[in-house]
């Protein structure tokens, strides 16, 4: 885990980080690196231990399909009544910033668990690629299947400087120093979010993707031709509110970054 401060270097269960080389470990010197194992293997244990009734919620939920389509529908419902009412732009600001902020977030979110075959289970994998494109449909931006993949690899590699594409660019961290640059870097993280896998480790497109980017951009010509631009973008912006200077996004920040 990338930190501004250590105190001491703790590596309980010893893993990559342990196997630098003294040449690595120096090019790494322009930063403070905790050399630990990964949190979630301990912090596993230390819950399980003390909760091993937990293990009992652990596992698939259907219901999250249910909750799905919920949200989608009246994200659906919404854009449909602001195409024929066309709001005032307050009201409409209001409501791309508290209901589509929300449910587009709140979307994402079941896009990361139904990532981890956590809505039909890992027998039923094609099922749940298709219920995170449907998910996907009112973020009007292609992500779900992306996301999938590249999360993978922040669990896979979690710490690791180039790997895992959670952990901000150097020129991110270079270019947002301070109070007000980091509310900047906040405003437009949902951006540095989406492209930054593909700088940092790019991987081969895979045929879901392209599934996942053609349903998407269908669904986005269909929506803004016969919705129009105010409802669309009503669906869009939503997106970059929710994963921006959100509440919801709060657990985003609090979850892979520190501030010093």
């Amino acid at each position: 885990l990338l930190v501004i401060k250590m105190e001491k270097v703790i590596a309980p269960f010893g893993n990559y980080f342990r196997s630098l080389t003294l040449k690595t470990r120096i090019e790494f010197a322009d930063e403070k690196w905790e050399y630990t194992e990964e949190p979630h293997v301990e912090r596993r244990q230390e819950i399980l231990k003390k909760h091993p009734e937990i293990k009992k919620l652990m596992g698939p939920e259907p219901l999250l399909a249910v909750y799905v389509t919920a949200e989608v529908i009246v994200q659906f419902a919404i854009a449909y009544w602001i195409s024929v009412y066309q709001p005032g732009w307050l009201v409409w600001t209001l409501l791309t910033y508290v209901v589509s902020g929300t449910l587009n977030h709140s979307l994402g979110a079941a896009i990361h668990e139904i990532g981890h075959n956590l809505a039909f289970g890992h027998k039923y994998g094609p099922a749940n690629r298709v219920l995170s494109l449907f998910a996907n449909l009112p973020m009007a931006i292609p992500v779900a299947i992306s996301y999938k993949k590249y999360h993978h690899e922040h669990h896979r590699w979690l710490g690791h400087e180039e790997l895992d594409t959670d952990i901000p660019m150097k020129i991110e961290c270079q270019l947002f120093r301070g109070p007000f640059l980091r509310f900047i870097w906040i405003l437009i993280n949902p951006a540095f979010y989406a492209v930054r896998p593909f700088f940092k480790s790019p991987r081969p497109l895979t045929a879901w993707e392209v599934i996942n980017l053609v349903v998407q951009s269908a669904f986005d010509v269909l929506a803004w031709h016969f919705l129009g631009t105010y409802a669309f973008a009503y669906l869009l912006i939503g997106t970059a509110f929710g994963f921006g200077p959100h509440p919801m996004s709060g657990h985003v920040i609090s979850e892979h970054y520190l501030f010093a």
